[in-house]
C-alpha cells in the first residue's frame, strides 16, 4: 500500500543519511502529491527530472523541486525534440543538463 511505501522510503532514506548511503527512486511519472512524504522528499541527496520534449514545466517540478520555477533556467532545444533535465544536488544548485540520444545501437 502507499502508506507502506512511504514508511519504507522515509526509513530507508533517514539511515542512508546517517550511514553515508542513498536511495535511488525512479519514475515515469509520481502521481503528485502523496506519492514520497515531503520529508524522504527533503532527505534526498540528489534529484534528476528528464524533459518531456524540450519542455520542462512548472508542473513538472512541483514536487521535487518546489518553490523553482524552470523557466529561469536556460535549456537549449536539441533537433531530437527531447534530451533535456535539470538536476539538483545536495547544496540545493539546480542545473541543466542534457542526455544523449542514440539512433541506433548496431
Amino acid at each position: 500500500s502507499l502508506n507502506t511505501f512511504q514508511a519504507l522510503t522515509d526509513r530507508i532514506i533517514l539511515t542512508a543519511r546517517s550511514s553515508s548511503g542513498f536511495l535511488m527512486l525512479q519514475s515515469q511519472s509520481f502521481p503528485i502529491p502523496g506519492s514520497i512524504s515531503s520529508a524522504s522528499r527533503d532527505g534526498l541527496t540528489y534529484k534528476f527530472i528528464l524533459g518531456r520534449g524540450n519542455n520542462i514545466s512548472k508542473q513538472d517540478t512541483r514536487f521535487l523541486m518546489k518553490d523553482f520555477d524552470p523557466d529561469t533556467v536556460a535549456l537549449n532545444p536539441d533537433e531530437y525534440g527531447f534530451g533535456n533535465g535539470l538536476f539538483e544536488d545536495s547544496t540545493g544548485l539546480i542545473r541543466s543538463f542534457k542526455t544523449p540520444y542514440v539512433r541506433r545501437l548496431i
